[in-house]
């Protein structure tokens, strides 16, 4: 069918889903009506379009164009949300003294997010080096998919990530996922090309980019077991690359000998800790689908599960058109760390998100997918259907409320006396209220207030407090009264 014709159908199911339809056909009505826009604009211009796209000045302005797409996403109303538990601790471990940091999980992103605060220990100035290594990452994206495929399958996945909100999310977060995503793609890219090319200076690439990984989350484990599977499995018979490549693995293991220390101490306390109580992981079956299947939506919205259908569908097809190497490649760097993460689900609070390093692999084989359908037609429209549905999305996520410490500290030091306590529910929100410049004298956690219930007590609440039967909460309704509420949190007056 014509592409005209098409986007004009397109158009009139939108705007009647939008008018009179409801739940998801009414969510569908906008991004139908835009997909419409575009084959309308495509079927009119797409001649044109073609002949541009074979000028080099243009691709690498259409490049230029997604790189920046990703940093003005990234930096958008970086500070909008404010800081969370999670954050503000990387923030006040940042400014513990040098052995601390090195004896810690991740030293190197303490390091740099010490060295960010030095201009600012602000919302922005603390996860602008986030957005940063969203973009190099982005980047490492594009060049491993143009030496896989081409520039097409490079570029649409670099558009895929600017309009993935799940994407989003971690640039604009003052932790260490996004500086983990971006040296092990930095990795996999000087491994490939290593492995190609034969230069010593790709091998180096290789090394250090993993030992600096290391030293970022023992996640890097994960990293390089499929890399090594990958040389070993497809290189094995050319001895000197091999040679090179396990020369190249030994100089890691050594380098990185004292943050593999530290990561197998930290695993034996978890270890030790899952045989007293029982691990709730959250590494799932439906979890990692929900996460990585639904691709770039963060936020879950009613068409997510055709979009989780979509994508996957599109991944396994894209392994499928690969040939034999860029299917190895792809897929033991997605299959295997996964496994792995099930493995270890049993004695570690396993979340989807210390996969992450997996996303913008699997958003290159999904490009891949999309660009090897056959008819053309189907090809444009599937493009634009996915970056309009994640686009909207992204627009959305800006939006969504996320639990609002600044607001509840601005209120308490508004509305507390002076011999006032404020009880944070669970402890650790202690460092959160400190954070946005309560005094640490008037703030206690739960259990050192249970101790010494003196004076005029004021309960933060908040909707992620360990409160399974709801004890907490309910003895707070019955005994105080509520003052405030924020997004997540309640504020509780006691004077009893």
């Amino acid at each position: 069918m014509n592409l005209k014709v098409l986007g004009l159908l397109a158009v009139g199911c939108g705007v009647l889903s939008g008018l009179f339809a409801g739940g998801m056909l009414q969510a569908l009505g906008l991004p139908v009506f835009l997909c419409g826009i575009f084959l309308l604009v495509y079927g009119l211009a797409g001649g044109k379009l073609e002949k541009l796209a074979g000028s080099m000045g243009v691709r690498a302005a259409a490049v230029a164009f997604a790189l920046l797409l990703v940093f003005f996403a990234g930096c958008y109303r970086l500070g909008g949300k404010s800081m969370w538990a999670d954050e503000v601790i990387v923030y006040f471990d940042s400014q513990e003294g040098a052995r601390f940091m090195l004896r810690s999980l991740s030293p190197l992103h303490l390091g740099l997010i010490r060295i960010a605060s030095f201009a600012g220990t602000d919302e922005v100035a603390m996860r602008f080096p986030s957005v940063v290594f969203g973009v190099v990452a982005a980047l490492f994206t594009y060049k491993l998919a143009v030496m896989l495929y081409g520039w097409r399958e490079g570029l649409l996945s670099l558009l895929m990530l600017a309009t993935s909100s799940l994407y989003l999310h971690y640039m604009q977060e003052a932790r260490l996922y996004m500086l983990m995503v971006m040296l092990s793609m930095a990795s996999l890219y000087f491994l490939y090309r290593a492995l190609h090319d034969g230069r010593n200076i790709f091998w180096l690439g290789f090394a250090v980019s993993n030992v600096l990984n290391f030293y970022t989350s023992y996640a890097a484990a994960a990293v390089l077991l499929p890399e090594l599977a990958y040389a070993i499995l497809f290189y094995r018979k050319n001895r000197d690359v091999l040679a090179k490549c396990m020369a190249g693995t030994a100089a890691i293991a050594v380098l990185s000998l004292p943050g593999v220390y530290y990561a197998l101490k930290f695993m034996k306390n978890r270890v030790a800790a899952s045989m007293q109580e029982t691990v709730v992981s959250i590494l799932t079956p439906e979890t990692l689908v929900s996460s990585f299947g639904g691709s770039y939506l963060y936020e879950g919205v009613s068409y997510a599960p055709i979009l989780t259908f979509l994508l996957l569908a599109l991944f396994f097809y894209g392994l499928v058109k690969s040939n034999a190497r860029e299917r190895g490649l792809l897929a033991l760097y997605t299959i295997l760390p996964v496994v792995s993460g099930f493995f270890l689900t049993s004695t570690i609070n396993m979340q989807p998100r210390y996969l992450l390093f997996v996303f913008p692999v699997y958003i290159i084989a999904v490009s891949k997918g999309l660009l090897s359908l056959s008819s053309g037609d189907a090809r444009i429209m599937a493009v634009a259907g996915i970056l309009i549905l994640g686009a909207l999305n992204t627009i959305a996520y800006y939006d969504v409320e996320k639990i609002d410490w600044r607001s509840t500290a601005s209120y308490l030091k508004s509305n507390m006396q002076p011999e006032d306590k404020a009880v944070a529910i669970p402890g650790f929100v202690e460092d959160t209220l400190r954070y946005y410049g309560m005094d640490p004298k008037t703030v206690i956690a739960l259990d050192d207030w249970a101790k010494r219930p003196v004076g005029r007590q004021w309960f933060v609440y908040n909707a992620h407090t360990r409160d399974p039967d709801g004890g907490i909460r309910r003895q707070l309704d019955e005994n105080c009264a509520l003052k405030a509420r924020y997004a997540e949190i309640s504020i509780y007056l006691c004077e009893k």
